[in-house]
């Protein structure tokens, strides 16, 4: 240990090792147990014991780890606490926070117990490893820029099933020197521009697949973890330079397209503050983000000048956010998000809504089921309270027309309508006006506008089909529908 009693029956007299005296008596802070200096060339300067201690668990006595601790207050270094009998000591103890510095090997049931310990007393642990001979590498930062993404080839091994989410504990990786053995006087400089700072620690986030990929919200230093433990109010503050940007391109509310389906959405506009169809409206909109298929109309005049870091923005399950947690200047705040009104309805709830809607489609965001509804099927429920129509398989197959269960629960988005009277054109669908068409050699053409579009059988589109020579439902020959025969 680096830190002993000068007075046994004094807790609070304690004296650190570099003014420890060969020859002196001096004693464990948790047995009670006498202590002779070491001050070898060898191994960090420490005090030891003449008999065995109580405690069991095993601690560092490197270079390294008493440079750590010795950053801290020596009323801070080496708190001794009590718990159902047990009797352990914390490398530092302060702002009812515990934090532990391991260079040597830690079993994966002590880094465990110690956790339990001082998590049962109410206190944070921060672990901080040293691993600055081990081989993590930088990969790229993420799609948000809101993380970076390591690997780390020979991992410490308990580590890789660790529970790095675990309420009550940080995990902190120093992959770089420390600033005081770069600059020897760094405690006497109050002017922060001036202090050598470097990003030598990672947080740990998550892990992917063990420790061969692992995620981080950003580089953390040495000089920002004592920053914010002991408060050092350095004058000319600034942010820390290495951290990520703040990425304002990511201040936006997501706009969710079935793009796999080829399918788009309707969904609320906070612009116009009504219903829209988000790939006609949205994408010729300055409000668009293509980058996050996003919307940043309700943050287009934010304070970037004054946002130094994201954290993080909170989202509802329609993509929006609800909550927003920043850096503004050297203060972080956390705020709400006005809620804009959900995406998701019932079916009755579109079908009311969309008088002259001839036949659309609907997916429930829950379990992905896709329906579709004709003019009839919408008219039963609006009359009966009863919902019928057809399921939307693989390639947008069809099913046989039966009840559509939970149609009265909010979980329902509108992916696709067509409303009486509706064109529909691309390479191979037309509008077929009013069944009657004007030959002109072997191909034909409109004589009225107001078109058929929807197959009023099985809920298909009319099209072009038998290579050219009919026009009827694109589920032919399943479904016969067909209004113009070229031989006919």
């Amino acid at each position: 240990m680096f830190v002993a009693l000068k007075n046994k029956n004094n807790k609070d007299d304690v004296i650190g090792i570099e003014n420890g005296i060969k020859g002196n008596k001096y004693y464990c802070p948790v047995c009670g147990g006498e202590l002779f200096v070491r001050k070898g060339d060898d191994r960090a300067h420490h005090f030891a014991h003449q008999h065995k201690c109580i405690d069991d668990w095993h601690y560092d006595m490197t270079a390294w780890h008493y440079e750590w601790q010795n950053q801290f207050p020596l009323t801070s270094q080496e708190k001794v606490f009590t718990f159902n009998g047990k009797t352990h000591r914390a490398d530092v103890f302060i702002n009812q926070t515990v934090i532990e510095f391991q260079h040597s090997p830690i079993s994966r049931n002590e880094f465990n117990d110690r956790n339990i310990f001082y998590n049962q007393l109410g206190f944070y642990v921060i672990w901080v490893f040293d691993v600055r001979e081990k081989d993590i590498e930088y990969i790229e930062d993420s799609y948000y820029g809101t993380s970076r993404y390591f690997s780390w080839k020979y991992p410490i091994k308990f580590l890789e099933t660790c529970d790095e989410n675990k309420e009550g504990v940080t995990i902190f990786l120093q992959i770089d020197d420390s600033i005081w053995n770069r600059q020897k006087n760094f405690n006497d400089i109050t002017d922060f521009t001036k202090l050598d700072i470097k990003p030598n620690l990672i947080k740990l986030d998550e892990l992917i697949d063990g420790f061969s990929k692992f995620k981080t919200k950003d580089y953390y230093s040495d000089v920002e973890i004592l920053d914010a433990l002991l408060k050092k109010n350095y004058e000319n503050m600034e942010w820390y330079n290495y951290k990520l940007k703040p990425n304002f391109l990511a201040f936006c509310d997501h706009i969710n397209n079935d793009d796999g389906l080829n399918y788009d959405m309707y969904g609320y506009c906070p612009k116009y503050g009504m219903d829209i169809r988000y790939s006609e409206e949205c994408h010729g909109c300055y409000n668009f983000v293509p980058k996050y298929n996003g919307c940043n109309y309700r943050f287009k005049d934010i304070d970037k000048d004054n946002i130094n870091y994201i954290y993080s923005l909170n989202r509802d399950k329609d993509g929006r956010i609800i909550e927003v947690d920043l850096l503004v200047g050297n203060n972080r705040k956390k705020q709400n998000v006005p809620l804009l009104p959900s995406n998701s309805r019932t079916i009755k709830y579109f079908v009311n809504s969309n008088p002259n809607m001839r036949v659309a489609r609907f997916k429930n965001t829950y379990d992905g089921t896709i329906v579709q509804l004709g003019l009839n099927n919408m008219k039963k429920l609006r009359e009966k309270n009863v919902c019928e129509g057809k399921l939307c398989g693989y390639n947008n197959h069809l099913s046989s027309e039966r009840i559509i269960f939970n149609w009265d629960k909010p979980s329902w988005i509108m992916i696709w309508k067509k409303d009486v009277g509706d064109f529909y054109r691309d390479d191979s669908l037309i509008s077929v006006s009013n069944y009657h068409f004007e030959e002109k050699g072997n191909s034909y053409s409109e004589i009225k506008s107001d078109s058929l579009t929807v197959c009023p059988k099985c809920g298909g589109m009319i099209c072009l089909i038998d290579n050219g020579n009919k026009v009827g439902c694109n589920n032919y020959p399943h479904c016969d529908y067909v209004i113009w025969s070229k031989n006919n």
